[in-house]
């Protein structure tokens, strides 16, 4: 049985350049979990755990069926409400959506304590982020000379690495 391993095969998906840029990305599954509050606080570190435990009951249900895979870092989607800077908002206001990419092999029905869900991004200003989630605002800065102009209306940020997150 062959092992699938997106960050090696996705070069386009995993692999940052150093500086911000506008990249296009199309439809992919994931499994998902919702919530609100700061990063690292109970509520976050509840929602990691259980992401962990469907993605890897995913891959054993994959793996079951003949179609193993590595499981891949973890991503978030980060939004504010209302419409404001993100770092204007207390981190426990934040919104977000943690994510781990599966592969095509995965259905519905293989997850199970998360959600299954196909996410298209399009436009997105890919940041690489190492580190804690308090050097989000250098991040921030980093995303911030992209000119508007260069990625449309509705540019949502990626950033990339072994922990992921997307402000938008």
């Amino acid at each position: 049985m062959t092992e699938v391993d997106l960050v090696q095969t996705d070069e386009h998906y995993y692999r940052a350049d150093p500086q911000p840029a506008v990249r296009t990305f199309t439809a992919y599954s994931y499994v998902a979990v919702d919530g609100i509050g700061a990063p690292n606080g109970p509520t976050y570190t509840a929602a990691v755990q259980k992401l962990y435990g469907a993605a890897f009951g995913a891959k054993a249900a994959a793996s079951a069926a003949g179609h193993d895979f590595v499981v891949p870092v973890m991503e978030g989607l980060w939004w504010v409400e209302p419409d404001l800077p993100p770092m204007t908002v207390p981190q426990d206001q934040w919104h977000w959506k943690l994510l781990i990419r599966i592969p095509e092999v995965v259905t519905a029905d293989m997850v199970t304590g998360a959600s299954f869900e196909q996410v298209t991004e399009g436009e997105a200003i890919q940041v690489p982020h190492r580190g804690p989630f308090s050097t989000e605002p250098e991040i921030l800065a980093r995303k911030d000379r992209i000119p508007a102009r260069s990625c449309g209306s509705r540019c949502a940020e990626r950033s990339s690495a072994s922990s992921r997150s997307m402000f938008g």
